[in-house]
């Protein structure tokens, strides 16, 4: 059954300013889900949030009256709606929506499909917010063993996976759990994008604050280095990501010097006690 709306319907939906986001190129003979689509990104462009979730449910209820729950573009539609509670910092509707886009792709794909690990994904990031660890690592951990299994082992979403439960553990301070997934996200950036893509210099960023924390002052020193390298070829001269790195640089330095100087003084301590 394809649905469509009416201008009629359509001037009863869109209000006053509403009428002018309707983008230039859509005509009034019809109303689709696309153009409910249309108007809700409109809005999300200029972060009015309310009006962006009023159209997305305008979108999802014409998707279900076309396509049935049983299928993509429905549970397409819930997880635009979910993003944009949680952007509206709706948690409770975003998790129903996130839940009800997670079933349809169960029964279409299967729980251990690519479709089902998007949203495992997300459902790590929502607990994680939530302050509730242990769902955020279970999520997230099984995006990644599915993400693993499925895809080769050199792809943005096995470095996207890795780097996400990296920073899991390491809000944990479980820092040894942490860098072999921070060192696992670098490796793969690298070989996807380069040695001076943003996202290699962020793994170079979360790997020096994971050694920073296991007090290797070189190693932290060192990989952050390389991340404001980077970062000063990408972002004008006072930006903020440029500003912390060598801020945070700075302090790093501080303890290496300090070390050295500790180091020192025990090697002098012992030869005065052999002379």
């Amino acid at each position: 059954m394809n649905v469509t709306l009416g201008v009629n319907n359509l001037f009863s939906t869109l209000k006053g300013d509403d009428i002018k986001s309707v983008p230039n190129n859509m005509t009034f003979k019809e109303i689709t889900r696309e153009d409910y689509i249309a108007i809700a990104l409109e809005y999300k462009s200029k972060n009015i949030n309310n009006k962006v979730i009023y159209y997305f449910n305008k979108a999802l209820e014409v998707t279900v009256l076309t396509f049935g729950m049983e299928n993509a573009k429905t549970a397409n539609s819930y997880l635009s709606l979910a993003e944009a509670y949680l952007e509206d910092n709706s948690i409770s509707e975003a998790l129903l929506c996130y839940s009800e886009a997670l079933q349809i792709r169960k029964n279409l794909f299967g729980t251990a499909s690519l479709e089902c690990s998007e949203i495992y994904s997300a459902l790590g990031d929502i607990f994680f917010l939530e302050n509730n660890l242990e769902e955020a690592l279970k999520y997230c951990l099984k995006s990644l063993e599915i993400r693993n299994n499925i895809l080769g082992e050199f792809h943005p979403l096995i470095a996207m996976s890795s780097h996400q439960l990296a920073y899991y553990y390491a809000s944990l301070t479980e820092y040894e759990k942490a860098l072999p997934l921070f060192e696992k996200a670098l490796e793969i950036r690298v070989e996807l994008y380069g040695s001076s893509h943003s996202l290699t210099a962020d793994s170079y960023t979360h790997l020096a604050m994971c050694h920073y924390h296991l007090f290797n002052h070189s190693e932290a020193s060192k990989y952050l280095s390389l991340a404001l390298q980077i970062n000063k070829k990408i972002y004008v001269k006072n930006d903020r990501k440029i500003l912390i790195c060598q801020e945070n640089l700075s302090e790093i330095n501080k303890h290496l010097s300090q070390n050295k100087k500790d180091l020192l003084n025990t090697f002098f301590n012992f030869f005065r006690k052999k002379f």
